[in-house]
């Protein structure tokens, strides 16, 4: 396949996005540079955003200092009025990891709706932290001792009984309940995550160029780990990118030197060599 048909120019301007807006916490920026949403798609995206912020800042200055208003406001305006759910039915489709998408169609996975909870409380000066536990993403409105929700669920309250027991449940009770899931997490922890969902949702697709752009996303976040980079180096050479896969193989080898990718990256290169030099 050739190198043009799996990655842009528009592309390479996403990469230059997304790890900006990763390193400055940007979390909102960040998912739109995975989406590689338009101009169009970004204004509608922010305005609606803007719009729940808009709501959420007027209806909390009413009442400032109330315990959990944050959490009730914001469930309020962004689960019951704007409609935000989680989509149980079509859990991996793509679109559930796209947050113009997701915004668009009100539905989504678990870290994308609670990333738009997360960005409505940034913009309306209420503290919203991603938690990131195994297998689920929910929210905290308030601060370290704020209130857990779960915004998949339409923003219902969570004790860290109930967090244990998704964990619990989803794992099979093969993890233990561990405090450190609380821990907030980052845009690019964030970003991540959403990258590593896009890449199994993509998987199951036809068109192999979303694939490759997800992987290749991914390892570009994540520019210090060979695994990644093989991982995407691998992508390119199973699609017939030979030429892609050859320069993204030397690559590896440069940058980590005396790693098993490096060495494994070594091999791969000579062999794909070996076949562009057949073809011609």
């Amino acid at each position: 396949m050739r190198h043009e048909l799996l990655w842009t120019n528009h592309d390479s301007d996403a990469v230059r996005r997304l790890r900006a807006a990763a390193g400055e916490d940007r979390l909102f920026d960040a998912l739109l540079a995975i989406e590689g949403a338009s101009a169009e798609e970004r204004a509608v995206a922010d305005a609606l955003v803007q719009g729940w912020a808009d709501r959420v800042r007027e209806r909390v200055a009413t009442a400032p200092g109330c315990p959990d208003l944050g959490s009730r406001v914001l469930r309020e305006v962004v689960a019951d009025e704007g409609a935000l759910r989680g989509d149980g039915e079509s859990y991996d489709a793509p679109e559930n990891s796209l947050v113009t998408q997701v915004l668009s169609r009100r539905r989504g996975q678990p870290i994308l709706v609670s990333s738009v909870w997360l960005e409505v409380g940034r913009r309306a000066g209420v503290n919203v932290e991603g938690v990131g536990l195994p297998g689920h993403f929910v929210a905290r409105v308030g601060g370290e001792r704020g209130q857990l929700v779960d915004p998949f669920g339409g923003g219902k309250p969570l004790s860290v009984q109930q967090c244990a027991r998704i964990v619990r449940t989803i794992s099979g009770g093969s993890l233990p309940w561990d405090a450190t899931y609380l821990q907030p997490t980052t845009a690019r922890q964030i970003a991540e995550r959403v990258l590593r969902n896009l890449v199994r949702a993509r998987r199951c697709c036809a068109d192999v160029a979303p694939l490759y752009r997800a992987v290749r996303l991914f390892a570009e976040l994540r520019e210090d780990d060979p695994e990644a980079a093989l991982v995407h180096a691998g992508l390119a050479e199973q699609l017939g990118a030979c030429r892609l896969a050859e320069r993204a193989y030397h690559a590896i080898v440069e940058r980590f030197p005396g790693s098993a990718e490096a060495e494994a990256a070594e091999r791969r290169a000579h062999d794909v060599a070996r076949r562009v030099r057949a073809l011609h």
